[in-house]
């Protein structure tokens, strides 16, 4: 868990970039010590943190601009989507049916919130955004994903509850 502002960094990847990098400077510039409830739970952030093909971690490497960024989230999408409907395919065919037809109402649930999470968090009416809007926003369905998978197999391996949507 990092204790300092001066350990926090901004991944370049990850929703709200600009909204990180505002508090991290806001942070350093105050030196003001991290309480230890910060990230209730380091290890599921350091885990979807790991789950980032090295692909896309090249595709990021020195990019500086949103357009670009953006190009290597939706190509990143397309691998984590796969991973995710792998998991979840597999998953609801070991299920009895009762449990099979709980999972498939909260994945529902799930693919229609996850949008409207994502709009909510990028804090401006979609038709305001401006390109950096635009990343946060895919940045944010990108880590989605990646949380949603994790999820499903701590679901699978039953440290995760239907009612346990992170």
């Amino acid at each position: 868990m990092r204790q300092s502002a001066k350990m926090i960094s901004c991944p370049h990847r990850g929703f709200l970039f600009g909204e990180c990098m505002k508090l991290s400077a806001l942070l350093f510039l105050l030196a003001v010590p991290l309480p230890a409830s910060a990230s209730p739970i380091p290890d599921l952030n350091a885990e979807i943190s790991a789950r980032y093909s090295a692909r896309y971690e090249r595709c990021m490497d020195g990019l500086t601009g949103d357009l670009a960024m953006m190009a290597c989230n939706n190509e990143e999408q397309g691998r984590q989507d796969a991973s995710l409907n792998h998991v979840y395919r597999t998953l609801l065919g070991r299920l009895p049916k009762s449990r099979a037809a709980q999972l498939r109402a909260s994945q529902r649930a799930w693919l229609r919130s996850q949008n409207e999470q994502c709009v909510r968090e990028s804090g401006v009416p979609m038709g305001h955004w401006g390109t950096m809007h635009r990343l946060d926003y895919s940045s944010c369905l990108l880590e989605s994903a990646i949380r949603r998978t994790v999820w499903l197999e701590r679901y699978r391996d039953g440290k995760a509850s239907l009612s346990d949507l992170r």
